[in-house]
Formats: C-alpha cells, structure tokens, sequence
C-alpha cells in the first residue's frame, strides 16, 4: 500500500473501465496504480489521465509491487485465465460481473484464491444502492411477511451496432450468453440478494427474436420456485425499444416493494412504520423520468466506489466483502441452470 492506499491495477479498457478509473479515484482508500493494454495510445492516454504507469501486458503489471490487488473488466470468458495468473501472484481480485461464464470456473477461481490468501470479490454495483439495503433490511425484519412472490426483469435495447462492435459480444465462449448472462445479471443477482434464496428453475425459455448474427439469445424467460415456497419470474431482452429501468418485485403476506435500479417506486405495508414514508419520497424517481439505465446512459460509479471501498475493507480486516466469490457464483449458476432448462423446452 501506498500512504495507506491499496494500489489497484486494471485489466481491460473497454466501455466500463472509465467507469471503474471514476470510482477508484472517488474512494479515500485505493489508487489506479497502472493498466494493461497493448495499445500504446491508450497506454499515453491512461497513464497522463491517471497518473498512472501502463503495461504492455498482464505478466509485466503483475510485477509491480504498487500493484495491491487487480481489477479484471475483460469480456467474461477470460476472467477465469486472468483472475488464476493474478491470483498466483498473491495479488487481491475483483472480477466486473460476472466472475465467470460457468460453474466450475467459479469454482476454480474460489478455490484458488482461498489456498493463496487473497481477497476476490466480484462487482454487482446494485447491492451497494441506498434502496437496495433499505429493502434488503425490511426483509430481514420480516416486514413482508411470508415471501410469496420474487421476481426480476430487464427489458432493454441494444442495437445490431452494439453486437457488431465487439468480435466478443453475443458469443457463447467469451459472452457466456446473452441477455440473461451480460445485461441482465445484476437484476438476477438483485433477485437473489433481496429474496435471500437459491432458487429451483422449473422452466424457462430462450431465443434470438431480433439480432443477427449473434449465438445467444436477446430474449427469454424463466419460472422460479424458491425453497420457502414463494414463486417468481424471471423476463429480459435487449430487443424492447427504448428500453426500462431493470426491476425487482419482492412482494408478501404482510407487504410489497418493487425496486427500479436506485429507486423504490412501491413500498406498502399491512403495518406501517414511522419511516415509510420519507422513504418513499427519498426513493421516488423524478417526475417524468422514464429512462432506462440498462441503455447505460448513466453509469453508477458512485455505487461501484463503495464496492471498491468494501474490497479494500476486507483485505484489510480479514472479513468477508458483501459479494466474495461464493456470492458472485450464485447468479452465474442460476443463469446457466436457466439455459441448461431452456435447451430443454421451446415455446413454438
């Protein structure tokens, strides 16, 4: 660490990695270090940006004892090749959703970060929200009841540009999937995270309705049983012009809420608390905004700080951070269980 600040190295400058520059530079307790990139423009533009030093490549970063810990924003299939390199290097990891495209690569990340000691967490910004906790805690209150239904939903745009942008984008190998396992999976980690259940997919259903030239699917849906015996749905697309904000219902016997990336824009309960509502005019989204976050015209850079604060809080205690790696597994394997069903079903 440097002046008590941990030095984070980023792996990856694509679309989301200014937003991770942002958040880092937003914290008191970490630093951008140095980046990686092959491109020497890049390299002259990020190191005068950020003050930062750039690296040809992976091996040469992992060299530099300023680097602390890394942060992995590559497409999704290669975080596992990255994270284990990282990993032997006794270097700290965060992995930008998802950490992998499959179960076992988890897995492998997981266990190798536990036999060397080191701290890997996965980026699900949206735990990190002030409406998220506050109906995270009303849950564990108990405050709804017994849990009947949980449900998610992101129905977004992507143009056929956005697939052709990137050789990577809607491939099986490096996208893992498409709708469910990209845009979606923060809504389906917030689903889980709220509801606080694993649960059973019973059905689902997938397909390629309105994008050429992609493996994986721009639409699909899925029927949820959770083990408390509550049921939930799951629907996205990236082919729904213009878009919504991502969505999660959690509603019960004693009460409802339904969350809309920062906002709250339900919270009624059978016994009302003192605080509601300030809560719901807290949370309220201004008058007349119907935009769609998952367009990625406002990026959350603000929740990602408090992610990289969480981070560079537990290497420094000792204690879990919010979504280690077992917890960035649970979305990953709800997603591929979903697709394994999907093969098994159609809905023509």
């Amino acid at each position: 660490m440097k002046n008590g600040k941990l030095g984070i190295g980023l792996i990856g400058l694509g679309v989301i990695a200014p937003t991770h520059a942002s958040a880092i530079c937003e914290t008191d307790c970490a630093y951008l270090a140095a980046v990686t990139t092959s491109d020497r423009e890049k390299q002259k533009l990020w190191s005068e940006k950020y003050s930062c030093r750039a690296y040809d490549n992976l091996e040469e970063m992992l060299e530099d004892e300023e680097v602390d810990a890394v942060a992995i924003t590559t497409p999704s299939g290669t975080h596992r090749e990255i994270a284990l390199k990282a990993i032997k290097a006794k270097k700290h990891v965060l992995v930008e959703k998802p950490l992998e495209i499959t179960v076992d690569r988890c897995l492998d990340m997981i266990r190798a970060a536990e036999e060397n000691h080191v701290v890997l967490a996965t980026v699900f910004q949206s735990r990190f929200m002030d409406s998220t906790k506050i109906i995270k805690e009303a849950v564990q209150k108990g405050r709804f009841g017994k849990l009947t239904l949980a449900d998610a939903s992101f129905k977004w745009y992507r143009s056929q540009a956005y697939y052709d942008s990137a050789a990577w984008r809607g491939t099986w190998n490096l996208d893992g999937g498409g709708v469910f396992m990209n845009q979606g999976i923060h809504a389906v980690d917030a689903l889980l995270y709220l509801a606080g259940e694993d649960p059973e997919v019973k059905s689902s259903f997938t397909a390629c309705l309105a994008h050429e030239d992609i493996e994986v699917e721009d639409a699909g849906a899925a029927i949820l049983c959770f083990p408390s015996g509550a049921m939930g749905v799951i629907e996205g697309s990236t082919a729904a012009y213009p878009g919504s904000r991502k969505r999660v219902e959690i509603r019960g016997t004693k009460g409802s809420a339904v969350w809309e990336d920062e906002f709250i824009t339900m919270w009624e309960f059978t016994d009302p608390a003192p605080e509601d509502e300030e809560i719901r005019k807290r949370f309220a989204p201004p008058a007349g905004d119907n935009s769609s976050k998952g367009n990625g015209q406002r990026p959350h850079y603000h929740a990602h700080s408090r992610c990289y604060v969480d981070f560079v809080n537990a290497i420094k205690t000792g204690k879990k951070p919010l979504i280690d790696g077992q917890e960035g597994l649970r979305s990953v394997k709800l997603v591929t269980d979903i697709y394994k069903r999907a093969k098994e079903e159609s809905c023509t």
